[in-house]
């Protein structure tokens, strides 16, 4: 089955069946950043292609909520760094001399998580007050 995708005047023919409609979407969004929130609808034309319209929904510019915040929260799992394994390793007799280029390499990996974290926090001081139920007032 045949689809074609249309957003606004824009058409493009299916880029294969491997993809489906929120992937071409998301590809979209590189182009379109307004598809990020983008409703999916489908219809079958006469000739048997399914037509995959994009419409964009309206919302907020850039408004991030603490309930936001916290859905996307509730999704993260425990991360393993790969300085744990080496500290692992380092406790049962290995040379750190041996293990100098990995040790950089966790550092470094460490650092890029330290900074990404204080951005996520920085980000967060920058939230408006939002008066929600399930979220403590002032947050």
């Amino acid at each position: 089955m045949a689809r074609v995708f249309v957003y606004g005047d824009e058409r493009w023919e299916d880029p294969g069946e491997e993809f489906s409609n929120e992937d071409v979407r998301r590809h979209l969004t590189t182009y379109f950043p307004e598809l990020a929130q983008a409703m999916i609808q489908e219809k079958t034309l006469d000739d048997g292609t399914v037509e995959v319209t994009l419409v964009k929904r309206a919302g907020t510019k850039g408004l991030v909520t603490p309930a936001d915040v916290m859905e996307r929260l509730g999704t993260l799992g425990p991360v393993e760094y790969e300085a744990v394994a080496l500290f692992r390793r380092l406790q049962s007799g290995e040379s750190p001399v041996d293990l100098y280029p990995e040790i950089e390499a966790a550092r470094r990996e460490l650092d890029d998580a330290i900074s990404e974290s204080r951005r996520v926090i920085d980000r967060c001081r920058t939230l408006q007050s939002c008066p929600s139920r399930r979220t403590p007032g002032g947050f």
